[in-house]
């Protein structure tokens, strides 16, 4: 009995302290400093009732952007202290037009052209003390064509040379 009680207040602290509105966040250039390969954007939010957090970026370049949302399900005993329901991941172009979409904890990869883009999280919060997730995106630069032609030279260049090496001795 006295576990539900904490569980109870835990909930109604929580619930109190991060009620929670649909949010829009604004992470900027993602393939600009801090944002990149190896500091990607990574935002964990706890959430109460039904959400929508939207999250606005922009691309200067071709970039694969990697995108994945998972959540946290805690439950002690009978007791479901955090989970979502029906949580989605939604990635979308400047003109409102859908590209990619996850439901459930996941990840989508795509390829895209610079320019402005927006990724969409909803979803449903059933646990006592509502939900928590974390979301979390990384743009890496795709090779220009150019520079697929210098790394087919220099295997050629490699390769010749190593060829000349072997016909010498």
């Amino acid at each position: 009995m006295k576990i539900a009680k904490l569980i109870s207040v835990l909930a109604l602290f929580i619930g109190a302290a991060s009620a929670h509105a649909d949010t829009v966040n604004n992470i900027g250039v993602l393939d600009a400093a801090p944002y990149s390969t190896t500091n990607p954007y990574v935002k964990n939010a706890t959430v109460v009732g039904s959400f929508m957090d939207r999250y606005d970026f922009s691309l200067n370049n071709t970039d694969l952007l990697t995108s994945s949302v998972s959540q946290l399900t805690l439950s002690l005993g009978a007791y479901n202290v955090f989970n979502i329901s029906g949580l989605t991941l939604n990635l979308f172009g400047a003109s409102n037009n859908w590209l990619a979409g996850v439901n459930g904890a996941g990840q989508l990869s795509d390829t895209l052209a610079n320019g402005s883009y927006y990724v969409k999280i909803a979803g449903v919060t059933t646990g006592l003390a509502g939900g928590n997730y974390t979301f979390s995106a990384v743009a890496q630069p795709v090779p220009e064509p150019d520079g697929w032609s210098l790394l087919a030279a220099g295997l050629v260049f490699t390769g010749f040379m190593v060829f000349r090496r072997r016909s010498v001795s």
